[in-house]
């Protein structure tokens, strides 16, 4: 689940940092090795999936008559980072992992936007690398570590979006709203505030989209989801869903178990549900509501969210004669492929709309 709620703060104003181990890339065990690559693959795919976005290309030529300049898609800038330099500290397998990424990853989408490391060491010289090689036990002492701080803070001081002038007011608002320390408001509130401080009531879903961008704080403009400002995503999301989308049983690559007080009431309550949902992924809509009564207000919306972040979706049709035969759901495992649905383009409607009757797949 948590690889999926990463993308709740994956936007392009950013600079992302993937880190390796670089034994495990150049380990004699092919398995490992293997595993390694899928990973960083996977963390690419999802940069790219959430960042890409269409920009105006700083170095085409604008067209007679005012014709408007070209596009082109970019995704945020990317840094690779290997970890356990103490291990692995031969230059020349530094030059075997760099060589080893470009040729795995030379022809994918995030590859162009990966930052070098201009000033690598090499076998015989300095050279340019498309990773950085890191000591963790050093820290700042490690001139490597020092380098990736500085491409990362000279990236993000030529973006153009750190220089990007915003009304003073917006902030103000944003900070008022934290300092009451509420895990989320409603579009009524949002307004109240924003009102306070000058802000008029038709910039307030710029100025929303604006703060979720900047990663400050959660607001989609979905009609189902935009009645609903968040400031604490973990406590109004993250922490409820989790009753849901867990570990309930130990397995034979891994015996941890969550067990919490609520899993235990709704096993006692809905013992045949509960069993069904550990082994199927099938939730029946009262055992759902059970599960989530600590969001019983807000249940709604975060039906929703689990839905937007590919936790759970509709099934059509039923699915276990011998069960509840209201809404059911079926949610899959944490480390499942992200699938996340469209935003819609309409401005924030007032009125949310509750998660369409049926059962549900993720």
């Amino acid at each position: 689940m948590f690889d999926v709620l990463h993308s709740f703060y994956l936007t392009r104003f950013g600079v992302y940092v993937l880190v390796f181990n670089m034994e495990d890339l150049l380990s004699a065990d092919e398995s490992k090795s293997r595993e390694c690559i899928a990973t960083l693959k996977y963390w690419l795919d999802t940069v790219v999936m959430h960042t890409m976005s269409e920009v105006v290309d700083d170095h085409s030529t604008v067209g007679g008559g005012g014709a408007p300049a070209s596009t082109i898609l970019r995704s945020a800038p990317v840094v690779l980072v290997g970890t356990r330099k103490d291990k692995v500290s031969n230059p020349e397998d530094h030059s075997r992992i760099s060589t080893l990424l470009y040729d795995t990853f030379c022809d994918h989408l995030a590859f162009k936007f990966v930052l070098p490391n201009k000033n690598a060491v090499g076998k015989r010289d300095t050279v340019t690398m498309f990773f950085f090689p890191v000591n963790c036990l050093e820290g700042r002492r490690d001139k490597s570590t020092m380098d990736l701080m500085d491409v990362i803070e000279k990236e993000i001081e030529s973006s153009d979006y750190v220089h990007q002038e915003r009304p003073v007011n917006w902030l103000q608002t944003y900070d008022q709203m934290k300092a009451s320390k509420k895990p989320y408001y409603t579009m009524d509130e949002v307004k109240a505030v924003s009102r306070s401080f000058g802000v008029d009531d038709l910039e307030v879903p710029y100025f929303l989209s604006f703060l979720h961008d900047m990663g400050m704080l959660m607001w989609h403009e979905e009609p189902s989801l935009c009645d609903v400002v968040i400031m604490d995503p973990v406590s109004f999301f993250v922490k409820p869903a989790t009753n849901v989308i867990c570990k309930h049983e130990p397995d034979l690559v891994d015996d941890t178990v969550h067990i919490r007080q609520i899993h235990d009431e709704m096993r006692i309550r809905y013992g045949v549900d509960f069993k069904t949902m550990t082994k199927k992924g099938i939730v029946t809509d009262r055992l759902m509501q059970g599960l989530l009564s600590e969001c019983a207000s807000n249940l709604p919306i975060v039906k929703n969210l689990m839905m937007k972040y590919g936790l759970m979706s509709q099934v059509l049709t039923p699915v276990e004669d011998n069960l509840d035969k209201a809404t059911m759901f079926l949610h899959e495992s944490s480390n499942s492929i992200l699938k996340v649905e469209d935003s819609s383009s309409s401005r924030c409607s007032r009125r949310q709309s509750p998660p369409p009757a049926g059962p549900w797949r993720r």
